[in-house]
């Protein structure tokens, strides 16, 4: 095994464009890249707390890029999915799409990779 975080890559179609997602595990965050264009993109902070009571709430902020092109929904979905998956751990996700405002047939298939790919 080679040293350094693990990292997994995927291939797919979005929106009729070929996307890379790359999902990369650091101590306590995860790492997530988005690209159509094969570099990163707008740049997201998320991270999840839980109350005494057990309700989660979700934070996000974008740490730079596109801020015309406001897509923290797409952080905040993905932090959903980490929570689940990887209690405890923050997200980093750096987006690049072709599609300035994406469908919403987008967002939730972007969702299913990423439970694909962390579960």
């Amino acid at each position: 095994k080679t040293p350094g975080p693990e990292t997994v890559q995927v291939q797919h179609q979005l929106a009729g464009e070929d996307t890379t997602f790359v999902f990369t595990e650091f101590g306590n965050k995860l790492f997530v890249v988005v690209t159509q264009y094969n570099k990163l993109g707008t740049v997201y902070e998320a991270s999840a707390e839980t109350n005494e009571a057990g309700s989660v709430t979700f934070s996000t902020r974008m740490a730079f890029g596109d801020r015309a092109a406001d897509l923290s929904v797409f952080a905040r979905g993905i932090m959903e999915v980490v929570h689940q998956t990887r209690p405890g751990k923050g997200l980093i996700l750096s987006l690049a799409l072709k599609v300035k405002k994406p469908s919403a047939e987008v967002f939730k298939e972007i969702l299913r990779i990423a439970r694909s790919v962390l579960d």
